[in-house]
């Protein structure tokens, strides 16, 4: 994304709506990436490039926790 990135991107969207279920999707990694994404309470994480069933499941989980 051309101003922020997904990590700022979640962390405004928690600011906005504590209770949001977000679904992050990566290319690309590290720890300290992950653990912030952690610390923000973001469990479904997925790595690019990812199986249509990887994704269902992502939503699955998200909905049914809604």
């Amino acid at each position: 994304m051309p101003i922020v990135d997904g990590v700022a991107l979640c962390r405004a969207l928690r600011q906005m709506d504590s209770h949001i279920c977000i679904i992050a999707s990566t290319g690309c990694i590290d720890a300290s990436r992950m653990q912030e994404l952690r610390s923000l309470k973001i469990s479904n994480v997925l790595n690019k490039p990812f199986h249509t069933n990887a994704l269902l499941s992502a939503l699955h989980g998200a909905l049914a926790s809604a």
